[in-house]
């Protein structure tokens, strides 16, 4: 019994050996290939051809090759237990495991885009900016936002860009057919619900089906052009946090014609945008996001002095 987990162990280390030197030497990612290499799967083809080959050897006359199929079996179980409490321990030491909440993919790099990422990062949201142009780039990589110069339905983009840590892609170029093209293009992996975009701005939207479009951001009102004029004449990205003396029907009898919501930071660390067909309900310690114009400084004020007193209440209460 002890020769059969000697001989267990030696087939797991010298496969896994051999795995990571070939991967690591004609693969330029080495980690990924490194972790894959660790984990490759050894089940029905091992099973397979052991039990092929087991008759072979008892009809030539080896009477221990019945062990064979057994010793397999006893590998691809071990291999099972092994991998299972060992992957996420190798994949944090190869730097494979997202050290940040799942964060957001903007396709197009406008000035508006590049607002709203900045704004994304400051509540600790990993946020990529992708475009076409690298100069257009340039005003969110002087931001500190991450960036990529190139298609998103380059097939040199699935090789260059690691999309696992994002999981809700917001496409706001100038261009509908593009951005309807784009998001149906990642339907299977990231699922319509987590897919949005901007407007329609030129034709009718009734010429894009619900099926090969995202969630509209914002209401149909505001498409790309109309976010990036508003962007131009100075708007300013707000936060307002709801409280207990600021609810969020209080929020929406400030709203106003230059308020323009764009998402809610709930208390839990979840963001939702505002969309069409989107009901929100933000309650009491969640934050409000919205794109407006400059406010008076007597609002911001008072703003100061409710937040101020909401707290100062909790710390009474407690």
């Amino acid at each position: 019994m002890g020769d059969c987990f000697i001989r267990i162990g030696d087939v797991i280390y010298c496969s896994s050996t051999i795995d990571l030197a070939i991967n690591n030497w004609y693969r330029h990612d080495n980690t990924r290939k490194t972790l894959v290499g660790w984990i490759a799967p050894r089940g029905i083809v091992a099973l397979t051809v052991s039990g092929y080959f087991a008759g072979v050897l008892l009809e030539a006359g080896f009477e221990d090759a019945e062990l064979l199929t057994a010793l397999t079996f006893a590998l691809v179980f071990s291999t099972v237990i092994v991998h299972s409490f060992t992957i996420g321990w190798v994949g944090k030491k190869l730097g494979l495991v997202a050290a940040e909440d799942p964060g957001v993919i903007i396709i197009g790099a406008s000035r508006f885009a590049t607002k709203l990422g900045k704004v994304l990062a400051e509540f600790e949201k990993g946020v990529l900016i992708i475009d076409s142009s690298w100069g257009r780039l340039q005003e969110a990589r002087q931001n500190g936002l991450k960036t990529y110069a190139g298609d998103i339905l380059s097939e040199h983009t699935d090789y260059e860009v690691d999309l696992t840590p994002y999981e809700t892609m917001v496409v706001a170029t100038g261009t509908d057919s593009y951005n309807a093209l784009v998001v149906n293009n990642f339907v299977p992996e990231m699922g319509r619900a987590n897919l949005y975009q901007t407007a329609i701005h030129e034709g009718d939207p009734g010429d894009f089906h619900a099926s090969l479009s995202g969630r509209t951001l914002f209401g149909e009102k505001w498409n790309i052009h109309e976010l990036e004029w508003k962007a131009e004449e100075g708007y300013t990205m707000r936060k307002t946090q709801l409280t207990e003396q600021f609810s969020y029907e209080d929020f929406k009898v400030k709203w106003t014609e230059d308020t323009i919501p764009l998402f809610v930071y709930y208390s839990q660390g979840k963001i939702e945008f505002f969309a069409e067909n989107n009901k929100l309900e933000p309650k009491a310690g969640d934050t409000i996001v919205s794109f407006t114009a400059t406010a008076p400084e007597s609002e911001r004020t008072q703003e100061r002095l409710e937040s101020k007193r909401s707290k100062n209440g909790s710390q009474t209460k407690e």
